[in-house]
């Protein structure tokens, strides 16, 4: 609206208040965060494709979602990130606020940087293991995943699984592999058996566990923790 007097008064032009948001992280875990969006908006400015991008640790998009134009406060949740990276959310919209300048094109309305928990967070992989038999020349090893003891989300994002045997004087004497292709035959706490044969009487061996977890791109070690009987 514009306002025209003479004499000594001039020429104004009224214009409304720009919106803004507020971003909280509510929640934050190793693969996915909430946040809850508030709008300030008491102009009531009509806000044209009112959306949320987030960006990686290379100003790269690596998502984008519409919000709703009616509600002033909204969660959102944010799934299938990498762990221990940090990104940024920002709120954008396109605005006229009737200043005389036209349409703010993806105006920012509200940004903030956020870091997802590393996999390490999730705790330790706890095994149990023992012999079952014993002869002079060979042993068989019986080990399982105490899925119990060990947070459900570790067990899902579970990437590899290694038990290592070596003697008194570090040689390799057994090794096992559970990878991607065969995790899940371990990961539901079944036990697996080991025969492990051309042993020397009167040595010491050594058994030991590791494992890999993976969310997205990364892969980190997860201590492993072993109780054996």
């Amino acid at each position: 609206n514009e306002i025209k007097v003479t004499n000594n008064k001039g020429k104004s032009r009224t214009s409304k208040k720009e919106p803004s948001v507020t971003l909280e992280q509510t929640t934050n875990t190793v693969t996915s965060t909430y946040f809850k969006i508030t709008k300030k908006n008491p102009d009531e400015v009509n806000i044209n494709n009112f959306r949320y991008v987030i960006y990686d640790n290379t100003n790269a998009v690596i998502m984008s979602h519409k919000l709703s134009d009616n509600e002033e406060v909204q969660n959102i949740e944010l799934n299938n990130l990498d762990p221990n990276t940090t990104y940024i959310i920002k709120v954008v919209g396109d605005y006229d606020i009737e200043d005389g300048n036209g349409t703010n094109k993806d105006a920012v309305l509200g940004e903030t940087k956020f870091t997802t928990k590393p996999l390490s967070s999730l705790g330790y992989i706890r095994v149990k293991s023992g012999t079952v038999e014993v002869t002079s020349s060979s042993a068989t090893l019986e080990s399982y995943i105490d899925i119990s003891a060990v947070s459900p989300q570790l067990i899902d994002l579970l990437n590899s699984f290694k038990l290592t045997i070596t003697d008194d004087l570090g040689n390799l004497v057994y090794e096992r592999v559970f990878d991607e292709s065969n995790i899940q035959e371990i990961s539901g706490g079944e036990k697996f058996i080991d025969e492990l044969l051309d042993l020397v009487s009167g040595t010491e061996y050594y058994v030991s566990f590791t494992a890999t977890a993976k969310q997205g791109k990364v892969v980190e070690d997860i201590p492993v923790t072993c109780t054996f009987k």
